[in-house]
């Protein structure tokens, strides 16, 4: 066995063997077959997918907490939006909504606030932010995840981030924790003013808002046409976009509720591409 050999072993360690069948599965029908016009393409979700836990969110709870201790040096603007309010809007209004108002209500902050608020994030060695009567999860990268983006792209996939949380930390997220270039991955993008001094975000969404079929304009808008081999998400507001998984492919279910794959599973184009892998529940409680 060559060192090419152990180190692709390693890398697939932690992956469950049924899944990694699946994926050499698909690279053997291409043997055999024509490949995909526009190359192998894997989408991702980032929040409870790749991550366990969501970066939005903690990003968001993170410059809440900041403005208590330092409104004006630290964000530059005091943020007209609580958590109380986003659980209301989500409850009445639903995800899309929620979250766009999550990133609208940034407006004033620095880009580099937002980017430098990521990393204080990731570094912190607490299982919660807690603000405004909410505990958030401090996320972290899902092991099993980062295995398996590090073997797809291994196998000559192009892998990307499809994701509601602003672009600013999922730029940063894929690149500091998957290996993912910035320019593959794509968040919810406000409107951005002064950017000769470094960007301040303003109070509109730049582009498709990255929930539901908006995840589906954006694949279109960033992509292109070609379906994906692989996707994988964990929630009803990614279904949009798992069902444009190919039906030659494979559609990952990263949650934690069997009911609730097997109801997804039967409304895909394509149940035959879904596969479920169970993870842990790091949510708002």
């Amino acid at each position: 066995m060559n060192m090419k050999t152990i180190n692709l072993e390693q890398v697939k360690s932690p992956i469950p063997g049924d899944l990694v069948k699946r994926i050499d599965a698909i690279d053997l029908y291409f043997k055999d077959h024509p490949p995909p016009s526009g190359g192998k393409i894997a989408a991702f979700d980032l929040d409870n997918t790749l991550l366990e836990g969501d970066i939005g969110e903690a990003v968001f709870s993170q410059l809440k907490l900041d403005e208590k201790k330092h409104p004006v040096t630290v964000t530059k603007t005091m943020i007209p939006f609580s958590w109380p309010e986003c659980r209301e809007m989500m409850e009445k209004k639903g995800k899309k909504e929620a979250y766009t108002k999550m990133v609208t209500a940034m407006a004033g902050i620095p880009a580099e606030t937002v980017i430098e608020t990521t990393r204080r994030v990731m570094a912190l060695n607490i299982p919660f932010l807690e603000v405004e009567g909410v505990r958030v999860p401090v996320p972290r990268p899902n092991a099993v995840m980062q295995a398996l983006v590090g073997y797809l792209k291994n196998q000559g996939y192009t892998v990307y981030i499809i994701s509601a949380t602003n672009s600013y930390s999922v730029q940063y997220m894929a690149e500091e924790y998957f290996n993912i270039p910035a320019t593959h991955a794509i968040g919810m993008r406000p409107t951005v003013m002064n950017e000769e001094n470094g960007g301040i975000l303003g109070n509109e969404i730049d582009g498709p808002i990255t929930v539901g079929e908006g995840k589906v304009e954006a694949y279109h808008q960033f992509i292109g046409a070609v379906p994906p081999l692989i996707t994988a998400g964990d929630s009803t507001s990614d279904f949009q976009v798992l069902g444009l998984t190919s039906p030659q492919g494979l559609c990952i279910w990263a949650g934690d509720d069997e009911q609730e794959y097997e109801s997804i599973k039967n409304m895909l184009p394509h149940p035959h591409t879904a596969f479920f892998l169970k993870r842990e529940t790091a949510s708002l409680n």
